[in-house]
This record gives C-alpha cells, structure tokens and sequence, in this order.
C-alpha cells in the first residue's frame, strides 16, 4: 500500500474494497461489534487498543490529538 494514510471510516464491509491497496487484500469481518466501553474508554485517553484478531498481524489503533479535542468539544 502506498497511501500514508491506512485507517479509513467504513459504513459496511463493501467500503472497504473501494479504499486503495485492498483489491488484492483477503480478509475476514468479525459478526459483532467489537469496540466496548472499556475500549472506548482507553482511546479516548489517549491509549491504545490492540486488535490480535486475525491471528497474523498485531493491529494498533491510537487517536490522535486532534481527534482526542474533537471529542472534548463535540460530545456533551
């Protein structure tokens, strides 16, 4: 993939074919919804969360600081 940016917001599974690099990518979707409130939390203080799911590849997800002011400002 040659994009910088590799973290794209999908609203169903067929969006994430359109983002570039994935034609040849093969992947599996998990049946649930799989942020809690714990995970949620942690993100939203500046942690991590790490997806270990596909078994392969270790998947770090962080907020930046601009998303971590979005929600300071946004959310009531």
């Amino acid at each position: 993939m040659c994009s910088k940016q590799y973290i794209f917001p999908a609203k169903s599974k067929n969006d994430v074919f359109c983002f570039p690099g994935t034609e040849t990518m093969l992947s599996q979707f998990p049946q649930e919804k799989n942020i809690s409130i714990t995970s949620l939390k942690s993100l939203l203080a500046g942690n991590a969360i790490v997806d270990i799911g596909d078994g392969e590849y270790i998947h770090w997800l962080q907020l930046d600081d601009s998303a971590i002011e979005y929600v300071k400002h946004h959310v009531c």
